[in-house]
C-alpha cells in the first residue's frame, strides 16, 4: 500500500502533541508540510517532525503533493480551510467543532457533497475502546434505560506563565463558548451512546474570573425522548498550581467526569488512566483501556481506510453538523435562561 503524504494546517498544542505522534506511528503516513499563520511555529513544527516544507500559505500546502490534510485551526477558520482542501482533492481530517455557526457548517456540508470528498471529523472518542464498550452495554441492556450521563471536562486551565495560551482561549470565547468547543465532543457522545434522541436543551453558566470576554464555566442539560438525561459540563481557565501542571501531559483543574447511571448498572470511566468499571445487578466488570493518545491513532487509521475505499469516513460531516447544531441550541438556551426544544 502506498505511503500517504500528510499536510498539517494549524501547528498548535493538539496538533503537535497528538496528531503528529499518530502520523509518526502509522506506517502508511508521513508528514511533508506544516502550515501555520505564525511562520516560526510552522518552521519549528517542520524541523521537529521532519517535514520538508513550512509555510504560512494554505494554498501553497494544497498545491504541494499531499494526500491527506489535518485541519487543526481555530474553529472560526476550520470550515474554510477544510472546504479549500476538499476542493483541491485532498482527504481531510477536520478538528471539532467543524464551525462556530450553522451557516459555515452548512457550507462545509455542501462542499463535501459537491466534491464527493472524504472528510472525517475529529471526534476522537468515537475511536475510544472504553466508550465503544459503554455503547455496547447500553445496546445489550446491561446499564438499562432511562439513563443519566454525566460528562465533564475541566482542562484548558489558566496559565499565568503562558499568556499566549490564555489569549488563545479568550479569543475563541469572543466568537463562541467553551460549550461549543469541548461540548462538541460531548454532544457527539450523547448521540453515539444513548439510543434515545435529545429533544430538550437547557442549563446555566458562570464567569469565575474577571476580565474574560464571557462565561468560562458552562453546564448544559439535554433531555432525551426516552427519559434519559445528559449533563455536559465544561470549565475553562480555572486556577491550577504550576508545579502540578508541569507533571501532566494535558493538565486539568480537576478530574474529568465520565459517568453513566442506569436502572441496572452504574459505569465510571477514568479518562486519564483508562480504568473502566461497570457495577450493578449482573455483578462488576473492571477493565483497563489504552491511553487517550491512541484515540488519535484510531481516527487516523479510520481515514486511511476511507482513502483505501474500505469504509466511509466516520464520524462524517453530518455527525459534525449535528453536534454543532446541538451545542449551539444548548448555548442559546443557557444564555436565555430557558429550556428549548431540539428539532428532529
Amino acid at each position: 500500500m502506498r505511503t500517504l503524504n500528510v499536510g498539517l494546517v494549524g501547528c498548535g498544542a493538539v496538533a503537535t502533541g497528538f496528531h503528529l505522534p499518530a502520523v509518526a506511528r502509522n506506517p502508511r503516513t508521513q508528514l511533508t508540510t506544516c502550515c501555520d499563520a505564525d511562520r516560526t511555529r510552522a518552521e519549528e513544527c517542520a524541523a521537529q517532525s521532519g517535514a520538508t516544507l513550512a509555510t504560512t500559505d494554505v494554498a501553497q500546502l494544497l498545491a504541494s503533493p499531499v494526500d491527506l490534510v489535518i485541519v487543526a485551526t481555530p474553529p472560526q477558520a476550520t470550515p474554510h480551510v477544510a472546504a479549500a482542501a476538499l476542493r483541491a482533492g485532498k482527504a481531510v481530517l477536520c478538528e471539532k467543532p467543524i464551525a462556530t455557526n450553522l451557516a459555515d457548517g452548512e457550507m462545509l456540508r455542501k462542499t463535501v457533497a459537491a466534491t464527493r470528498g472524504l472528510l472525517q471529523v475529529g471526534f476522537i472518542f468515537r475511536h475510544n475502546t472504553a466508550l465503544k464498550r459503554v455503547r455496547a452495554w447500553f445496546r445489550e441492556g446491561r446499564i438499562g434505560l432511562p439513563a443519566v450521563i454525566r460528562l465533564g471536562a475541566f482542562d484548558e486551565v489558566w496559565m499565568d506563565d503562558v499568556p499566549a495560551h490564555n489569549e488563545r482561549l479568550m479569543g475563541f470565547m469572543k466568537t463562541g463558548s467553551p460549550l461549543t468547543m469541548m461540548g462538541a465532543h460531548m454532544a457527539d457522545l450523547v448521540t453515539m451512546l444513548l439510543p434515545g434522541r435529545p429533544v430538550r436543551a437547557g442549563g446555566m453558566c458562570a464567569q469565575t474570573r474577571p476580565g474574560l470576554p464571557g462565561p468560562n464555566h458552562w453546564i448544559g442539560l439535554l433531555g432525551c425522548d426516552d427519559g434519559s438525561l445528559a449533563k455536559l459540563e465544561v470549565g475553562w481557565l480555572h486556577p491550577f498550581p504550576r508545579e502540578e501542571r508541569e507533571k501532566l501531559h494535558y493538565p486539568a483543574a480537576r478530574e474529568d467526569e465520565w459517568e453513566f447511571f442506569g436502572p441496572r448498572s452504574v459505569v465510571r470511566y477514568n479518562f486519564q488512566t483508562g480504568a473502566l468499571r461497570c457495577a450493578g445487578e449482573d455483578g462488576a466488570i473492571e477493565e483497563h483501556h489504552p491511553p487517550q493518545e491512541l484515540n488519535f491513532d484510531g481516527q487516523l487509521q479510520a481515514l486511511i481506510d476511507a482513502v483505501d475505499g474500505k469504509a466511509a469516513p466516520s464520524p462524517d460531516v453530518e455527525d459534525g453538523y449535528r453536534s454543532l447544531e446541538m451545542t449551539l441550541i444548548l448555548e442559546q438556551a443557557v444564555r436565555k435562561g430557558v429550556t428549548m426544544a431540539i428539532a428532529p
